[in-house]
């Protein structure tokens, strides 16, 4: 089987819920040349059996990468999804993230060599997620929710990422992992994603600088691909680093992350050379 253009990478970790909702949204995916491969940072027997569910019915292959959960490690669960990935362009979104319809192909249309694409996102209130079933979303509710100060939000943001852009911006413009999508070998090139931010939030600003460092150039699309953030309480683990800002604005930032990619590929090697 010919690999597919592109691999969406959703990370996740014990939201069954949003997650069944989250990759219903790709069943309805304008363009079908791509993949699904699941970033688990651990998650119980009951993720597994969402994950399971899809893979069988999906119009598209879904893949289930999982890592035994030790704290927030969610860079170290996308870098193994991406190892256990096909395609030449990584979509990377969230678990909790339902896309709009023509989300993979907005991406897809602004792919480009040494760039990486920057997506934006309507966060829904936890009254309004609620609201969200399976019906809505494989009807394309959830594309309505939006409402026009969103809308207007996201136009504002890739007015400035524009305006960023043009004017060659240090650490900008805004990065989120819920919504970026660049070339595997731009991702490669940076040694994807420094495992160092454990328990902390800032791995993808962090990517962001090194791409731009790497003479990577951003492209906006936060005003056309997009995805609804749906409600969850936070995540007790992601802030327990309280150093992770003094990391992230270190002055000794260089390319390559310093344990990224290829770290975990040897790591992952010598675990199944040795059966451990």
């Amino acid at each position: 089987m010919s690999a597919p253009r592109a691999s969406v990478v959703l990370a996740t970790y014990n939201q069954p819920r949003l997650l069944d909702l989250s990759l219903l949204g790709y069943w309805r995916q304008t363009t079908r040349d791509f993949e699904i491969v699941v970033a688990d940072d651990g998650s119980s027997e009951e993720t597994a059996a969402v994950v399971a569910a899809h893979a069988r019915r999906a119009p598209v292959p879904v893949r289930h990468v999982w890592q035994p959960h030790r704290g927030f490690r969610k860079a170290a669960a996308v870098n193994r999804a991406v190892l256990h990935s096909r395609g030449n362009q990584l979509v990377v979104s969230d678990g909790d993230c339902v896309p709009s319809r023509s989300f993979v192909a907005e991406h897809l249309a602004a792919a480009r060599p040494n760039a990486f694409v920057v997506g934006g996102y309507v966060r829904l209130s936890e009254a309004d997620s609620s609201g969200v079933t399976r019906e809505l979303v494989l009807a394309g509710g959830h594309e309505r929710l939006p409402y026009l100060r969103e809308r207007a939000a996201l136009h504002w943001t890739h007015l400035k990422s524009l305006a960023y852009i043009a004017l060659g911006a240090r650490r900008r413009p805004r990065l989120l992992g819920l919504n970026f999508s660049l070339e595997r070998a731009s991702f490669v090139a940076v040694n994807g994603f420094d495992q160092t931010f454990r328990n902390s939030a800032k791995d993808d600003s962090d990517l962001r600088n090194r791409l731009l460092l790497a003479g990577m150039r951003p492209v906006s699309l936060w005003h056309r691909a997009r995805v609804v953030h749906l409600y969850h309480p936070p995540h007790a683990e992601r802030r327990l680093w309280r150093e992770a800002g003094d990391y992230y604005r270190r002055e000794s930032v260089t390319v390559a992350a310093p344990s990224g990619l290829r770290e975990l590929a040897l790591e992952l090697e010598g675990r199944r050379l040795t059966g451990t």
